[in-house]
């Protein structure tokens, strides 16, 4: 299809050169190019080597060949090319043949010249409209697909391969795993909007981010008068993803009752709203993610055995950012080119020893991780040049491996590690007892604390099984004022 930032070229199909040559004088004057044609066989030789963007044919060509023959033929190339059909003669059974195989409109002869230019304008508008829309789904597919995704080492391009080829199959459920920062939402992303379901919705759901009973509200949607605040009908999540492709990250913290009721959409494809009767039906792309071992899980009886098997149908295990060194500046590049723009200012390049420097740190908190220590090592930089000494300071880089002298972060919290070691769960669990304690059971505090995010220290609750009103009760009790 020609470009629209030049004139319109339309074509003309009829056998009397009278009516050729008036249309001709109109499209001239609005500045279209015209082609004319008086028979089906020319007709189709210029709409296969001019490409038209709109034809406009008489349905009694001379000839084997009509122009509803001629219509037929152009979409079955190109069903999307605008045909407009003008006949004096065409029966209306003629007509209402033309307009199912895809005519846009159908106008009779004598011509009523005023509307044939209002049918030539709707004809090209719907070109534009289509093509702008093109444009925005590759502008999108380019933005959330994988060309966003950055690295070429060895295992993380084997790793997008495979899922460009998941991507392809949209019935398949996607198990995503690795460390927290990997980049599994990304991954989610790019899989959806690289596949047939790329213009339907993309839903998401953290499991980790809301108690229970919320969650599964959130869900399956609700009835009014469900429960008390249920004041009138709303759609769960499930039905918003109707269509395309429903996300749900930290999979592993559905409790058993909506790991059962998961498990049931699955497999029936279908649910009821809480509080309602009526059945609803979904077709949807599902993709989880975790950073849990589901394994594990279900062998401690803490993850349904068949929900697993359910998810597990292709399993891709993101890579973290230390097994992935060639990729590490590469990212970190592309980091500092968005942060750059973020703050206004000219591009800043990372020096060789600052390089080194992210190249010889472990990253735990993957990538994630260095993107916040990069945008926070731009507020300190103030030339075109980020440095090393702008880095240091904010890279913890003392590791388990490591003596503790009178400068580790460990020995000036009087943290030993024992000759025989410790359980790091242990001391997670501990620290996040303290920091409770400190602030009387308040969550929001202690994440302040701790600095972190209120929704991670709640995830960090779950997992070590704290009951923040024990510890309240505890203060109480040890309290004087008790």
């Amino acid at each position: 299809m020609k470009d629209e930032s030049v004139s319109p070229i339309v074509q003309i199909v009829d056998d009397d050169p009278q009516i050729r040559r008036v249309i001709g004088e109109i499209l001239q004057s609005n500045h279209y190019e015209i082609l004319e044609a008086e028979e089906a066989g020319s007709a189709w030789h210029q709409f296969q080597t001019e490409q038209p963007n709109l034809s406009i044919i008489d349905i009694g060509l001379p000839g084997t060949e009509d122009g509803i023959a001629l219509l037929r033929r152009m979409h079955k190339q190109n069903k999307e090319h605008p045909v407009l059909m003008i006949s004096g003669q065409a029966s209306p059974q003629q007509a209402v043949e033309a307009l199912k195989l895809g005519a846009y409109d159908y106008l009779g002869k004598p011509i009523n010249f005023e509307k044939l230019q209002l049918l030539i304008a709707r004809g090209l508008e719907s070109i534009r409209r289509r093509q702008s829309l093109e444009r925005l789904k590759a502008s999108l597919q380019t933005e959330n697909g994988f060309g966003r995704l950055l690295g070429n080492s060895p295992i993380f391009r084997q790793l997008i391969e495979v899922a460009r080829r998941v991507a392809e199959i949209p019935s398949a459920s996607v198990l995503l795993t690795g460390e927290s920062g990997t980049g599994k939402e990304l991954f989610a992303r790019a899989i959806h909007w690289s596949s047939s379901y790329a213009h339907e919705p993309f839903v998401e759901i953290n499991c980790a981010a809301l108690p229970e009973t919320l969650l599964e509200a959130e869900l399956f949607g609700f009835e009014k008068g469900a429960f008390t605040d249920a004041k009138q009908r709303k759609p769960g999540l499930l039905e918003e993803a109707n269509g395309g492709t429903f996300f749900l990250d930290e999979v592993s913290e559905l409790s058993p009752n909506l790991q059962a009721k998961l498990l049931r959409v699955l497999e029936d494809r279908s649910f009821r709203r809480l509080g309602g009767t009526r059945l609803i039906h979904v077709q949807f792309r599902l993709i989880v993610a975790t950073n849990a071992n589901l394994e594990e899980l279900v062998a401690q009886k803490k993850f349904r055995e068949d929900l697993y098997y359910r998810l597990n149908v292709i399993h891709l295990h993101l890579p973290p950012l230390r097994e992935r060194d060639k990729d590490i500046i590469v990212i970190a590049q592309h980091f500092l080119k968005e942060i750059c723009r973020d703050f206004g200012r000219e591009q800043v390049a990372l020096s060789p020893q600052a390089e080194q420097l992210l190249l010889s740190y472990p990253w735990p908190g993957n990538i994630r991780e260095l993107r916040n220590i990069l945008q926070r090592a731009m507020v300190l930089a103030d030339g075109d040049l980020l440095e090393k000494a702008h880095l240091e300071p904010l890279l913890n880089r003392t590791s388990a491996a490591e003596p503790a002298d009178a400068e580790s972060p460990c020995a000036a919290r009087g943290i030993e590690l024992p000759p025989d070691g410790i359980s790091l769960d242990e001391v997670e669990r501990s620290v996040i007892q303290s920091a409770l304690r400190r602030t009387r059971g308040n969550v929001t505090a202690a994440a302040r604390l701790l600095k972190v995010s209120r929704e991670k220290l709640r995830y960090r609750i779950r997992k070590f099984g704290l009951r923040v009103m024990e510890l309240s009760e505890e203060l109480k009790e040890d309290s004087p004022h008790a």
